[in-house]
């Protein structure tokens, strides 16, 4: 009798979107219910104020930035409240950012506050973009986890390739490419990387938070070590050592700009069916 293999614990793709949507619904709760809190906590403060007769200083320096976080609360509202809601809030906005202008002149004349008030209008709205980022990261680490190795794992090692959840790029990869300043990998999160063979040809493809890294060997016979980059907006970092050329694909210079220390080189790499295939790939990613 031939031995039962137990099969791992694999998340199909529709229980994996299904604990997406789970998360970002805890997510938006989450943030809902911090501005609320923030928002009466913020509110009570100045009652306390205007309880004690100190009518003018915490008013000045807390009504607008309150205004604005009621207003990222409209975004939690129901679709049909939604738009009503928002002009009316907009409104809100401009009337007391209007009197805070007038205020905030005054102040700065007669009073010191000034200083103080500058402060809370910029300093509680980065907070909480701060706040919004931490709940980000902390509600979807247990979903990048499940995403990485219960799904995407396995999934490339049926395809024979390997993958690697938390890794970089080799440092001779990362440099001899001439697209990244050296102290670039030592602040770089190490993050999805996956390597293979595909055709006989010899692949990394890494991800790099905003961007993706790709490897491949070149199966040509190049005389002199040279370096070709293919831009469709911004320029090399070494542009002043390069030569921008154009090739016989008119579709291709008018997507890419191609800057090289060896045109020749340039020529002999960019094939046209190479040129065809990256124009294709440009179209599907949408991002080149």
């Amino acid at each position: 009798m031939k031995n039962k293999i137990s099969k791992p614990n694999v998340y199909s793709l529709e229980k994996i979107e299904k604990l997406r949507l789970e998360t970002l619904r805890d997510i938006e709760r989450t943030i809902r219910n911090f501005y609320i809190i923030l928002t009466i906590a913020l509110i009570l403060l100045i009652a306390s104020d205007i309880s004690k007769g100190e009518v003018w200083l915490t008013p000045i320096i807390l009504v607008i930035p309150i205004v604005k976080i009621t207003h990222e609360l409209i975004f939690f509202l129901p679709a049909k409240f939604k738009g009503m809601v928002f002009y009316f809030s907009t409104l809100l906005i401009a009337l007391p950012s209007t009197i805070g202008v007038f205020l905030s002149v005054f102040i700065l004349i007669y009073n010191l506050w000034f200083v103080v008030l500058i402060i809370s209008l910029f300093s509680l709205p980065l907070l909480c973009e701060k706040v919004k980022k931490e709940i980000f990261e902390h509600k979807t680490k247990k979903f990048r986890q499940i995403f990485k190795y219960q799904y995407l794992y396995p999934r490339i090692k049926r395809l024979g390739y390997n993958y690697f959840p938390n890794s970089l790029p080799s440092k001779n990869e990362f440099y001899l490419s001439y697209m990244f300043f050296y102290e670039t990998l030592d602040i770089l999160a190490p993050n999805d990387k996956i390597t293979g063979k595909r055709n006989g040809v010899n692949f990394t493809l890494s991800d790099l938070g905003d961007s993706l890294f790709f490897c491949a060997d070149l199966n040509k016979q190049v005389s002199l070590i040279s370096v070709t980059f293919l831009y469709s907006f911004g320029e090399p970092i070494i542009s002043e050592k390069l030569e921008q050329i154009e090739l016989e694909n008119i579709e291709f210079n008018k997507t890419f700009r191609i800057y090289t220390d060896r045109p020749k080189n340039a020529w002999y790499i960019l094939t046209p069916l190479l040129m065809q295939q990256l124009l294709e790939l440009k179209k599907i990613v949408n991002y080149l």
